[in-house]
């Protein structure tokens, strides 16, 4: 079956009826934007906002009342839109299918033929044969399909994923391991740089594992359930062990093994370690989250009046100063974002989301009149650097918005 007769079936058991698509126009009579909903009324967004970039008062910027609004309308009307956007999830993920390796990886890039795309991760290094992988990009697939099955509960789906997908990258990243430790094998980081065993990676690894132990769960297969289980907790132990620094309080960036030992330790602070307790391997209130957390904020916060969070400590990539203690490198969007979640994660009554919200209203003010979002930012003029627009950005915006959004209403 088709995702469109999968999802009409399931909105027939659940009684959905009168699904109508929202959609927005320009208003030139009022000069703003005019959102037809589901129950027919009008919803009228001041185009002027979106100039305003910041927050005065109570008032929600252009971007945040716009995604608030179809966050308002997934909520309460089961608008078509979910239909729209449950098929595209199914196409996206389903192209993984396309591009995956025998073994159960995923390379690095990928054209839109499926066959393999450019890349700098070498094949070949110091005379020695290497995967040339990011070994988060094959992990988080699976966490997004589970994630993907909480929300739609499509059990076609999971099976179809399971036995064209699902196998063999759980299996990759069950074999992928040091024996003695369960730690992930050397891969490159999130920012296609270093290679080595990362914070940021292990995480991603962990939580593939614990996606794929539930797959299995739901599918019955539970000989595979309890087998990638103990591999996640293995090496979220390995994790806490190995990656995780006594002395300084904090996950370090990444670690060098040969011959099952610790040869160098990378401690420079990076904000992709994040993933620490954004996949859930540790709670946000474990002392280690916070401890590490404090920490980043500190060190990687951007001293201008442009502001924001940067990468890591002594980031060159497009710098266009040399990085200091009030510098570090260039304030990025998704790092950013990811101290405004952090913010929304810990918050315990409205007023412990102001600091997202600003963090939200900072990133629209940095956003082009047609709504694009860089990857980073000068320093000290706000200029877009690097690509823009980037996916990433935008896809990390969205969720924060959603994060907030879920947060308030949790708290109201």
């Amino acid at each position: 079956d088709s995702a469109k007769e999968r999802f009409e079936t399931r909105q027939q058991i659940d009684g959905i009826e009168d699904m109508k698509e929202p959609r927005t126009e320009w208003d030139s009579a009022t000069n703003s934007y005019k959102t037809r909903t589901v129950d027919g009324g009008n919803k009228r967004i001041d185009s002027t906002k979106r100039e305003q970039n910041e927050i005065k008062g109570n008032e929600t910027p252009y971007l945040i009342e716009s995604l608030k609004n179809d966050f308002d309308d997934l909520e309460n009307s089961k608008s078509s839109y979910v239909k729209e956007s449950y098929e595209q999830v199914i196409n996206r993920l389903d192209r993984n299918l396309k591009t995956q390796s025998e073994e159960g990886y995923m390379l690095h890039k990928f054209n839109p033929d499926g066959s393999y795309g450019s890349s700098w991760h070498p094949w070949f290094n110091n005379n020695s044969s290497q995967l040339p992988i990011q070994e988060d990009e094959t992990a988080l697939v699976l966490y997004a399909m589970w994630k993907h099955f909480e929300h739609v509960k499509d059990f076609e789906f999971i099976q179809y994923m399971y036995e064209n997908f699902v196998k063999k990258a759980a299996e990759f990243l069950y074999i992928y391991t040091e024996e003695d430790t369960g730690l992930p094998l050397p891969s490159s980081d999130p920012w296609e740089e270093p290679r080595g065993v990362f914070t940021y990676t292990t995480a991603c690894t962990i939580a593939g594992l614990h996606a794929a132990s539930k797959m299995c769960h739901i599918l019955g297969h539970y000989n595979h359930e309890e087998k990638y289980q103990d591999a996640a907790d293995k090496m979220k132990q390995a994790l806490l062990f190995h990656l995780f620094d006594e002395e300084k309080g904090r996950f370090v960036k990444k670690i060098d093994r040969e011959n099952g030992k610790t040869t160098n330790t990378d401690y420079t602070i990076d904000a992709s370690v994040t993933t620490v307790w954004k996949l859930g391997i540790l709670s946000p209130e474990d002392p280690r989250s916070v401890s590490t957390m404090n920490q980043l904020v500190d060190s990687l916060t951007v001293n201008t009046p442009i502001g924001g969070i940067a990468r890591y400590t002594d980031d060159y990539y497009h710098s266009v100063t040399e990085p200091t203690n009030d510098i570090p490198g260039n304030p990025w969007i998704i790092t950013t974002l990811w101290k405004a979640q952090w913010n929304i994660s810990r918050a315990k009554d409205i007023n412990d989301l102001k600091p997202a919200k600003e963090i939200l209203s900072w990133v629209e003010s940095h956003a082009t009149k047609s709504g694009m979002l860089p990857e980073q930012l000068n320093p000290f003029t706000g200029q877009h650097l690097s690509v823009s627009p980037l996916t990433w950005s935008h896809a990390t915006f969205v969720e924060t918005v959603i994060d907030f959004l879920e947060k308030e209403k949790e708290l109201s």
